[in-house]
């Protein structure tokens, strides 16, 4: 899967919407840096005429459980596009689209463990991580038909299916619900579209 960062522009016109600047760029950076763990790719690996140009200094340094990198297989087609993007007089990006900013044309990396190719993704990063170093709850599978509130707090959730009728989620613990899909606020109101897993 493709990765990129938002722009400084999209996270300002965030902020300047919700009336929050703890939105803004700068402000939003540092879990970014905590989150990802970039790395160049190996030029052995691709094509001659597919070199990711890349200002390393510029790329948020390693820390975090997911994998950002390139691909070592390109899609010739992608090559074309390399082309057609100098051709037409657009600068390089040399940020590969994680530093802010989308202008320029890049080789845009993605979510990929260089040490075996392999996708990383909101599991094998994240979810795997906090497997091994929390107590959370996991749900596989289920489908949360309501989330129940009291004073404005999820107190719990009733599931579709087993353990329980209700799952209790004390006040301060992490509700985090994953999926392809997940709860949408929209119009001031919960839309309940199918949750795959739930954790609490």
């Amino acid at each position: 899967m493709s990765c990129a960062s938002p722009t400084i522009g999209s996270m300002q016109k965030w902020a300047d919407e919700v009336g929050d600047h703890s939105y803004l760029w700068q402000n939003i950076l540092p879990f970014y840096e905590k989150s990802t763990n970039v790395s160049i790719p190996d030029p052995s690996k691709r094509y001659q005429n597919s070199t990711v140009v890349v200002n390393s200094s510029s790329l948020l340094p390693p820390g975090g459980p997911l994998h950002v990198s390139w691909p070592n297989f390109v899609n010739i087609l992608y090559t074309f596009g390399n082309v057609l993007t100098r051709a037409a007089g657009l600068p390089v990006n040399r940020d590969a689209m994680l530093g802010g900013s989308i202008v320029g044309g890049a080789w845009v990396p993605g979510t990929i463990n260089p040490t075996n190719a392999h996708r990383s993704s909101s599991q094998t990063s994240f979810l795997d991580k906090a497997i091994d170093t929390t107590s959370l709850k996991i749900y596989i599978q289920t489908l949360a038909t309501r989330v129940i509130f009291k004073n404005n707090t999820t107190t719990s959730i009733a599931p579709s299916s087993p353990p329980s009728s209700t799952l209790a989620c004390p006040p301060s613990t992490p509700l985090v619900f994953t999926s392809a899909f997940a709860w949408q606020l929209i119009n001031g109101n919960l839309i309940n579209i199918f949750i795959k897993n739930i954790i609490c």
